[in-house]
């Protein structure tokens, strides 16, 4: 198994902060049984400072609640670092960093070779941050926010407008162009805004507008409004993420 030039550093998470955590059983299931499918590297950190080896989910056992691991190339190391009371798990699937902790390790062998076997974890952080991965909307499979534009609290609801998607990703969006009044700007929010994934269901989210980008020579047009997600859901991240991965795939099978 190979090693990382370095080590991904554990990152810490409130204990209110649920934006990030999925604590639904089968939602983490699906994530571990992803690792292997895509036969993700994952660092395990122990009690030593800094100290870490690369392991490889090897089965998920939802029945039994475990976790079978490949055991790293450093035997001394691993066996050290599987006694520590608490382990840190941290990888990458699909551009979103995937973090999650458990607790007593125990050695056994898997197919002939060393393992050691985990309890699943209470719930599983996927990290989405500033760095989003965004992804463009296809022109060929267009996506449209429905809204309301109301500037100001206490407005009567007006109609709701529908509004080309530029990019999406599990921290915002950016709608390609705008009708009608009022003009978005920085700091206004958009509520019960809903995009329509194919085949996936409704994404209902509140809007923030982040930034707004004006067309050149058309005064007054708008040819972006950049929004972020506020107090978005995991299960509306979960609903972007696999929009996401539906379009990467379906790009890729196109190559």
């Amino acid at each position: 198994m190979s090693t990382f030039e370095a080590s991904p550093q554990v990152a810490t998470i409130s204990e209110r902060d649920d934006r990030y955590k999925v604590r639904s059983a089968l939602e983490i299931g699906k994530i571990l049984r992803g690792l292997i499918a895509h036969r993700a590297l994952i660092t395990v950190h122990g009690g030593e400072h800094g100290a870490f080896f690369v392991t490889a989910v090897l089965e998920v056992d939802e029945d039994e609640g475990t976790i079978v691991c490949d055991y790293g190339v450093d035997a001394a190391l691993t066996e050290r670092l599987l006694a520590a009371p608490s382990l840190t798990f941290i990888t990458q699937l699909d551009h979103v960093r995937v973090q999650f902790s458990v607790s007593g390790a125990l050695a056994v062998e898997y197919e002939g070779g060393p393992a050691f076997r985990v309890d699943m974890p209470d719930f599983v952080v996927r990290l989405q941050r500033r760095e989003h991965y965004r992804l463009k909307v296809p022109r060929g499979r267009p996506l449209y926010c429905q809204l309301v534009p109301m500037a100001q609290a206490g407005d009567a609801a007006g109609a709701r407008i529908a509004v080309p998607v530029y990019d999406i990703s599990c921290g915002g969006l950016a709608l390609a162009g705008w009708q009608g009044e009022p003009v978005p700007a920085p700091a206004m929010e958009l509520s019960s805004a809903w995009v329509e994934l194919p085949d996936l269901g409704r994404l209902v989210v509140d809007l923030r507008v982040v930034h707004v980008q004006r067309a050149t020579g058309r005064a007054g047009a708008l040819s972006r409004v950049g929004c972020g997600f506020v107090d978005v859901s995991a299960g509306a991240t979960m609903l972007v993420q696999r929009y996401i991965n539906r379009i990467e795939r379906e790009q890729r099978a196109l190559v």
